[in-house]
This record gives C-alpha cells, sequence and structure tokens, in this order.
C-alpha cells in the first residue's frame, strides 16, 4: 500500500512538473518573444534601451572621443531600426566604471529609470585595430541576451558597429537589420545621370557606370555580382544592359528590340524580365543573361512597363495603361490575365515586392506623387508620404520592413529612408545633385 502510495505521489508529482515546466516554456517575457512588426500598425513596439558610454578597456575609463564616435554610431543605428528608445543618458543612475568593475549588472538601477534592456559596449585599439565587446542585458530578469566581440581596422569600426546591431536585432527579431545593405541609384551630381552605389549609410560611394551620358533603374542581381540597368550609351536609345560587376563585361540584353524601359531579376538570378518596345509595341519579356527571349509575358497594345517579381517568382506586379490610364496590374508569370490592383490615383508607377509581400508604389495624388503600400490582391491601400512633395520610385530593403525613394521635398531629389512601424523618415546619400531611381540590396 504504501508502495502504491509513493508511485501515486511520484506520478502526481511528474505530472505537475511537466506543467509547470510546459508553462514556463509559454510564458515567454516579452523581451525575448521575437518582434512582429506589421505594415499600418505605427509604434507597435519600442523597447526602452540605455546605452552608457563605451569603455575603454585599455585606459579603463570613458568619454573618449573613438568611444564617442562609436556610441554615436550606434544610437543612430538603434533609432533608425524603430524598435528602440534610446534613453537620455541623464537619466542613468550607475557610472560606466561601476558597470565595468563589476560581474554583475545592478540591474535594480536601470529598471528603476525605466529602461527594457541595457547595452554594455566596451572597445580595446591596438594599433590600426580596434575589438569591440558588447553584451545585451534583458534589465526585467538580469539575463544577458547576447554576448559576443568583433574586431576590424580602424577605418572599418563603422561597419563593426552595422554589424553589432544588426547581430541585437537578429536576436530580438530572428532577422538581420539593415545596417550591412547598400543602395544603387541615379545621380546626375556629375552632369550626366550615372549610376552610383554606396552602403546604406552613403558611405564607400562606388560608380557603376561612367559613360557620359544617361544611365537610368539600376536593378542589383540577387548575389550582388551583376546590376540591370537602361542606358544610352551605344547611341541607338535607350537600351537594357547587364554589367559583370567583378570582371565588369556588359552585354546589351535587348538587342533587337526598338528600345528599353527596364527590367527586373527572377529570383534565381539567371533570368530577368524586361520591358521591350519590338516593333512599335511595348511587352514584357523573360530574358536569359544573354540575351535570348525564352518567354513573351505580355501581349497588349500599349505600355507595359515597370516589372517586379513577388518572392517565390510566380507572379509578376508591372504598370500598364490598358485602361486607360497606368495602373499597376498582378499577374501569374507563367501566363492568364492579369488583375489591376490599384483604383485611385490617375497615374500609378514605379511597383516594387517586398520579401513580406507587400507592393509599394508611385501614385498621383492631389497633383503630387506619394509613395502607398498595397498587397498583391489590391485590398487594402496605405499613403505613406504626403507633404506636398514628389515621392516616387520606391525600393524595399532586403528584409521588406523599409523603404528607400526619391523625394524632392527640399527642393533636389534625394533618397529618404522611412520604415514601416514608426514612419520616421531620414535622408540618405549627402551629395549634390538629384539622386534618382534607388534600388535596396545585400
Amino acid at each position: 500500500m504504501n508502495i502504491g502510495d509513493n508511485r501515486m505521489k511520484r506520478s502526481k508529482f511528474f505530472v505537475c512538473f511537466l506543467v509547470l515546466l510546459i508553462l514556463q516554456i509559454l510564458i515567454v517575457d516579452r523581451v525575448f518573444a521575437r518582434i512582429s512588426i506589421e505594415i499600418g500598425r505605427p509604434g507597435s513596439v519600442i523597447f526602452n534601451i540605455a546605452v552608457p558610454d563605451f569603455f575603454d578597456l585599455q585606459r579603463k575609463g570613458s568619454g573618449y572621443e573613438f568611444g564617442t564616435n562609436l556610441r554615436n554610431i550606434m544610437v543612430n543605428d538603434l533609432e533608425m531600426s524603430e524598435i528602440f528608445n534610446v534613453m537620455d543618458k541623464k537619466v542613468y543612475i550607475e557610472k560606466v566604471e561601476d558597470i565595468w568593475k563589476s560581474q554583475q549588472i545592478n540591474v535594480k538601477s536601470w529598471s528603476t529609470i525605466g529602461a527594457d534592456l541595457l547595452l554594455k559596449v566596451g572597445y580595446n585599439l591596438q594599433g590600426d585595430r580596434v575589438e569591440v565587446v558588447f553584451s545585451l542585458i534583458d534589465v526585467n530578469r538580469g539575463d544577458i541576451i547576447l554576448s559576443k566581440s568583433g574586431t576590424s581596422h580602424i577605418n572599418d569600426s563603422k561597419y563593426l558597429i552595422h554589424s553589432i546591431v544588426d547581430e541585437i536585432l537578429k536576436a530580438l527579431t530572428g532577422e538581420f537589420g539593415v545596417f550591412r545593405t547598400k543602395i544603387a541609384f541615379v545621380s546626375n551630381h556629375k552632369g550626366n545621370k550615372e549610376i552610383f552605389m554606396s552602403d546604406f549609410s552613403g558611405d564607400n560611394l562606388t560608380t557603376i557606370t561612367n559613360y557620359g551620358t544617361i544611365s537610368l533603374l539600376p536593378k542589383i542581381s540577387p548575389d550582388g555580382n551583376g546590376v540591370l540597368f537602361v542606358s544610352y550609351k551605344d547611341g541607338n536609345g535607350p537600351q537594357l544592359y547587364y554589367k559583370d560587376l567583378k570582371g565588369g563585361s556588359i552585354v546589351c540584353l535587348s538587342r533587337g528590340a526598338d528600345s528599353a524601359s527596364g527590367g527586373t531579376w527572377m529570383p534565381d538570378g539567371k533570368r530577368v524580365v524586361a520591358s521591350l518596345t519590338i516593333k512599335g509595341n511595348q511587352d514584357l519579356f523573360l530574358l536569359d543573361l544573354q540575351g535570348n527571349l525564352l518567354r513573351k509575358l505580355t501581349d497588349y497594345p500599349g505600355i507595359e512597363v515597370g516589372p517586379t517579381v513577388s518572392p517565390d517568382g510566380s507572379r509578376l506586379a508591372f504598370v500598364s495603361d490598358r485602361d486607360g490610364s497606368p495602373q499597376v496590374y498582378v499577374m501569374d508569370i507563367g501566363g492568364g490575365g492579369a488583375r489591376k490592383i490599384t483604383f485611385e490615383g490617375r497615374y500609378n508607377s514605379s511597383p516594387s515586392w517586398s520579401s513580406k509581400n507587400q507592393i509599394a508604389y508611385a501614385s498621383l495624388l492631389d497633383g503630387k506623387f506619394d509613395i502607398v503600400v498595397t498587397d498583391p490582391e489590391g485590398a487594402r491601400h496605405v499613403r505613406i508620404t504626403g507633404g506636398g512633395a514628389n515621392h516616387e520610385d520606391p525600393s524595399w530593403a532586403p528584409n521588406g520592413r523599409y523603404l528607400v525613394y526619391s523625394s524632392n521635398k527640399g527642393g533636389r531629389y534625394k533618397l529618404y529612408f522611412r520604415g514601416m512601424n514608426t514612419q520616421k523618415e531620414k535622408m540618405l546619400v549627402n551629395m549634390e545633385g538629384d539622386q534618382l531611381m534607388p534600388f535596396w540590396f545585400k
């Protein structure tokens, strides 16, 4: 009898233990929960994060110019990510030196001021190299969420900070940020319209074309090794070209066509969808990288331009005037009828399909172009810009959480960054002239 009672007690204990374990797994602290940021829900997730001055691990102090500059870069990245509110240093109770003296974090001094997260960062300067070590701490639980170090040349320390912020975002959201991505764009700052690319931050400006004429509509390949663009470089009107960014070789993909109005990549990076005018009619065609015609995708009188492909490569969005004015349509890339998804705005153009299955486009509303975001069915349209200026040529970030576009809100056309969470806007690539037709890539 006693043996049976003991077995029953052990059985009940085991069941209770399992229930508690399951509950513990299900009850996830909000810091560790993966963040879901949805378009159209501004301000849905914000963490209060404390970022004390960076600590010089050799000199055992803080406030030095190098560390201050690194911190400024990190704070800017964190704020641009749209999920952090970087708390003012004036409200911090604990000194930086005290944080580094002890292995234990005094979480009470940070929870008292309302911090959700604490980012502890130190650095070591050794000749022309810098090592940065950091820990991201959950203030509410006192646990370390992420702790890593990285090393780079001093000249690349900005990129190192970008990498750290991307790692932090990956730990919290399950996705890397955008701070190591690049943007290709058109600029006339040297007189002609040529194509350039830079880091997302605007650094490391690189010239892609230098033909002394007009080059437009850059689209970088999925592997980052090639670029599609339209150019007048050969004197026979606008044609579509593919340039190998490593070897420098160039192929005209639109040979045999009267002209080209742009193109976009298929996800496999081996085929492109091109807008070509042949015998006076403008349609969309599937080509390989030698310019061989694989398939004609549309066959309508009028214009068929601005192609953009869904992430899985099964559908295509484009602009057509088949109903009288330029509107955005979606069709299966294997064939089938095209469905109009825009019904407002006298002129809708430049669709861009995101990795999260959203389509952004420019719409002529109230006499100016604004950026609108919709779904592939056209069921819901969200106007995300305004203010009396033109906003054109949207391009999604690789992670689908942010947009870059060109706007003349300051007089000249510049590139602007906007997130879908708080919808903060910031100018990118500060240079002379106009910057147009951006394309965001890894």
